[in-house]
């Protein structure tokens, strides 16, 4: 799960109650973008519970029921989810509030297609790779050679093929994929499950 702590923007003022106040002063910090994976659980995190504090969550402007506790968890996130989400809390000392800005990416993900695994020589081997994630994706076809996997040259497409297949082109192949997901946390990589070829 991805928890993201928040810096805050201020307001500072005398509050008679939640959402009602007098002679603001606002104090803006910058908030960064938070970029997330399809699928992964995810939670803002306002700060510990303070006695005497009301909280408030808000997705682009709206209220959302329920979520009255310094944190807000997202289960299981999707591309749907992404929005503006603020934590708006009423204290003794004033009204805070707080933004983060949600962008939802595609989690990497691939399949491999390979119609027909056994082949007579001269016949054609074609694999191909299904793949979506966060573009442009880049694909390195591999083969396994005495338990070592070695990068075929040429072999970065999603669909690899040999036209005329030998004996000695039987074997494992598989391919290792990357996204192009920016920042800290990218890009993603997964390599495909192996495909067994027999050339006879």
């Amino acid at each position: 799960m991805k928890r993201i702590g928040m810096s805050v923007m201020v307001v500072m003022a005398a509050v008679s109650a939640f959402g009602q106040t007098e002679e603001l002063d606002v104090f803006y910090v910058p908030e960064p973008i938070v970029r997330v994976l399809s699928g992964e659980a995810f939670t803002l995190d306002y700060g510990p519970a303070e006695d005497g504090c009301q909280y408030a969550w808000f997705r682009n402007g709206r209220m959302i029921a329920e979520a009255t506790t310094p944190a807000y968890t997202i289960p299981k996130v999707t591309v749907a989810d992404a929005a503006a989400y603020e934590c708006r809390v009423a204290s003794p000392r004033g009204i805070f509030s707080v933004t983060k800005v949600l962008l939802v990416e595609q989690k990497l993900q691939a399949g491999i297609i390979c119609p027909v695994s056994t082949m007579n020589v001269d016949a054609a081997v074609v694999i191909a790779v299904s793949a979506c994630g966060v573009g442009p994706l880049s694909y390195q076809w591999q083969v396994n050679l005495d338990d070592h996997w070695v990068n075929l040259p040429s072999a970065n497409q999603p669909l690899f093929v040999i036209t005329h297949a030998l004996a000695e082109n039987s074997g494992q192949y598989r391919c290792a994929i990357s996204d192009s997901r920016p920042g800290a946390d990218g890009p993603q990589r997964i390599i495909t499950e192996p495909v067994d070829i027999v050339v006879r």
